[in-house]
C-alpha cells in the first residue's frame, strides 16, 4: 500500500491541528467541545502540486481537514471553529537605555526617542494595531520605565490594552520575554524590539499573514550582515541557523539580516528557561530561537518589503527625521 499524500494530526500546541502534505505544514486552531481530540489521527490521498498559490493551498488544506474531521464523527458545527491561527497579542522589548544614544537617553528609554514627532514605541503600537489588528500589548520596561508607563498608561487612548513587566536586571534580551509568559498563556504572539521601526508599517500585515506553521522570523535583504544577526535559511525559506554579527569571513551563504520581529508559539518559553549566559555575559534571545529550530520547529523567514530601521544611534535617528522633514 502506498503512503498517504497528506495527514492531519493533533498539533504540537494546545488546541491545534497539524495538516501536512508534500508542499508544506499548516497549523489550524480549533475550539471543539469534545475531549477525545488527542486521539485523532487522519490520513488521506490527494494529488500533489495541484495549486502553487499560497491562499489556494490554504483553502485546500482547510477543506480536506474539515472533510476528514466529519468522516471521523465530528460535526459541521465543530468544524466551523477550525481556522488559521490569529495573532492577537504582541510583546515589545523596551527595557534598554541605548548607550549609543548618549545624552538623548540620559532620562529616556531608547524606544521613546521621537521620529516624525512621536516616540518610536508609539509608531510600533499604532502600526501593529492598524495593519495587524493586534489590540493586546505587553511592554517590557527597564531603564526609565516610568516614562513609558506614564505616556501609554493602559493604552485606552490608542484604543488598545497595554500591560507591563519590568526587567530589573539588564542582562540581555533572552530572559526578558519571560515576564510576559503568564500573559501570553498558550497563544502564539508577535515579539518585537522596541527600537525597530517599519515605515510604512504595512509589513506587519505581511508577517501575521505568513504565520501558519511554527513561527515567523522577519528578515531584511541588502543589510550589512557584519553589523547584526545573520539568519540562515534553507531552500524553502525556513531558518536553519542564526549567526551573530562578526567579521565578513563569518557570514554564511543564503543569509539575511535579522530584522528583530518574530511570531512565535508559547513553546519558546521552554527554551528561554534553559538559557545560559553568552561569552559577553548576557542571556541571548537568539540562542532560544536556535534551540527551538534545532528541535524541529519551522520558523519561516519572511523578507520585509518596505523600509526598516534599527533606531540604534543618533545618526540613524537624525536620518529618519531628515527624511520626514
Amino acid at each position: 500500500m502506498s503512503s498517504p499524500d497528506y495527514k492531519v494530526n493533533f498539533g504540537p500546541h494546545a488546541r491545534t491541528l497539524l495538516y501536512e502534505d508534500s508542499a508544506e505544514t499548516i497549523i489550524f486552531t480549533f475550539d471543539f467541545s469534545r475531549e477525545d481530540l488527542k486521539t485523532l489521527s487522519l490520513e488521506g490521498r490527494i494529488k500533489r502540486g495541484v495549486d502553487p498559490e499560497l491562499q489556494a493551498r490554504r483553502n485546500i488544506a482547510f477543506e480536506r481537514t474539515t472533510q476528514y474531521l466529519v468522516s471521523c464523527g465530528y460535526t459541521v458545527e465543530d468544524c466551523d471553529s477550525l481556522n488559521l491561527p490569529k495573532i492577537k497579542k504582541a510583546v515589545i522589548l523596551a527595557a534598554g537605555k541605548g548607550t549609543r544614544m548618549g545624552d538623548l537617553t540620559a532620562s529616556l528609554p531608547k524606544p521613546m526617542v521621537q521620529v516624525e514627532g512621536k516616540p518610536v514605541l508609539e509608531h510600533i503600537v499604532e502600526g501593529l494595531r492598524d495593519e495587524a489588528n493586534i489590540l493586546d500589548f505587553f511592554i517590557i520596561t527597564g531603564w526609565c520605565g516610568d516614562v513609558i508607563r506614564d505616556y501609554f498608561d493602559d493604552g485606552s487612548r490608542w484604543k488598545v490594552s497595554i500591560s507591563y513587566g519590568e526587567q530589573v536586571v539588564q542582562d540581555g534580551t533572552g530572559k526578558a520575554p519571560e515576564l510576559a509568559k503568564d500573559w501570553v498563556g498558550r497563544d502564539a504572539f508577535l515579539l518585537t524590539y522596541g527600537d525597530i521601526l517599519l515605515r510604512p508599517p504595512t509589513d506587519y500585515k505581511l508577517l501575521v499573514e505568513s504565520f501558519y506553521e511554527t513561527g515567523v522570523i522577519a528578515v531584511k535583504d541588502g543589510e550589512d550582515l557584519t553589523k547584526g544577526g545573520a539568519v540562515v535559511l534553507d531552500q524553502e525559506s525556513f531558518m536553519i541557523d542564526l549567526v551573530e554579527k562578526g567579521g565578513s569571513g563569518q557570514v554564511p551563504a543564503n543569509a539575511y539580516y535579522n530584522a528583530g520581529i518574530y511570531i512565535l508559539p508559547s513553546l519558546i518559553f521552554r527554551y528561554t528557561a534553559k538559557l545560559k549566559k553568552s561569552p559577553r555575559g548576557e542571556y541571548e534571545f537568539t540562542d532560544a530561537l536556535k534551540a527551538l529550530v534545532k528541535e524541529g520547529a519551522r520558523l519561516r523567514g519572511v523578507t520585509l518589503q518596505r523600509a526598516w530601521a534599527d533606531v540604534r544611534d543618533p545618526s540613524v535617528l537624525a536620518e529618519l527625521n531628515r527624511r520626514a522633514s
